[in-house]
């Protein structure tokens, strides 16, 4: 069944949340994505979205949209600009009091918006919020939202360590703390660049959750950001780890200033990354970095471990997980 929209003459001089929509080649899907958008139960919004110099029908669909909806403002790239620059250009441009980033290829429900500012809006201390999210297309599950709560430590620590962390990449965020929030772009193909951007995100304020499935995600879709990220070569893929783990050391340094909790939260780092390091070895077939320090100088030695009791019990056994999986991973290492 044909779904009509209504047209939208005038852009709320008073919106309150801006949608950035990052897009590239996104002809296929992209009409889905913009009559999300258009159809969410809170009207007040802007719907901002950049086409990063694609070569399809992503504009022209973008700019139909737009003559039907003053609340969409479309920008076309004449340049690649990768997609952490492109979602860079979008939270530079933001001037609304929240924002969030939405997928080109995913889905959210109409009332996605209203739920998550409402329940955000009761807690002024929250930075930011996000909900449960589902998944199409290559599997179907829901993955749980998590709560961060506490010092900056302990959020940044549950971030590092939690099995389960959530989706906060989607969070609806108060555009107070846009100054610190941009994705790197050193690292080659973006590669993992959304850590640092979220650790920035935790480490400036407590962040809510939503226990329900709003926003879907089109899981390992052919030709999406981490299906493009196979064609990396391995060095590239290192640089990238290098690239990230320089930032997230330098977000650590900011974000406590206590010597002790400095330590806990660079032990931590050292050992995702050395996890994700061992994951491309596994895959490449080929050793590429023994040590954290290879990484960067600012991170020592996995052994020992810190005290996690001052963070309570959960923490620790995280912690201990994690340790078994390195060490489990360690052990299956290429030869060579």
């Amino acid at each position: 069944m044909k779904i009509f929209l209504p047209f939208v003459r005038r852009r709320a001089p008073d919106a309150k949340v801006t949608i950035c929509i990052p897009a590239y080649m996104a002809e296929a899907f992209v009409e889905r994505t913009l009559r999300c958008a258009r159809e969410q139960t809170l009207r007040d919004i802007v719907i901002a979205i950049s086409v990063d110099a694609s070569s399809d029908a992503t504009a022209a669909i973008c700019r139909r949209h737009a003559a039907e909806d003053e609340r969409i403002v479309v920008h076309v790239q004449a340049e690649r600009l990768g997609w952490a620059g492109n979602v860079n250009f979008l939270l530079e441009r933001v001037q609304t009091p929240f924002f969030f980033l939405y997928f080109h290829d995913d889905v959210v429900k109409p009332e996605y918006t209203a739920r998550l500012l409402t329940r955000l809006e009761r807690e002024p201390a929250a930075g930011s919020i996000h909900c449960d999210m589902g998944h199409f297309g290559a599997s179907e599950h829901v993955s749980q939202s998590r709560e961060y709560r506490g010092s900056a430590s302990a959020r940044l620590l549950t971030f590092l360590l939690a099995p389960d962390r959530g989706s906060p990449l989607r969070s609806l965020t108060r555009s107070q703390y846009l100054d610190v929030l941009r994705l790197p772009t050193d690292a080659p193909g973006g590669f993992w660049a959304n850590e640092p951007y979220l650790m920035r995100l935790l480490a400036a304020a407590p962040a809510l959750n939503l226990h329900e499935s709003l926003y879907l995600r089109w899981d390992k879709r052919t030709g999406g950001l981490t299906d493009g990220w196979r064609s990396l070569t391995a060095e590239q893929e290192l640089a990238g780890l290098k690239a990230n783990a320089a930032t997230s050391v330098g977000i650590i340094q900011d974000a406590v200033a206590s010597a002790k909790e400095k330590r806990t939260l660079l032990h931590a780092l050292a050992t995702i990354m050395m996890m994700r390091v061992r994951g491309i070895e596994r895959s490449r077939g080929r050793r590429l970095v023994d040590t954290p320090s290879e990484l960067d100088p600012a991170l020592g030695s996995i052994e020992p471990a810190p005290d996690l009791s001052p963070y309570g019990t959960e923490m620790a056994e995280w912690m201990q997980r994690r340790l078994a999986a390195l060490k489990s991973e360690d052990r299956r290492r290429p030869h060579q």
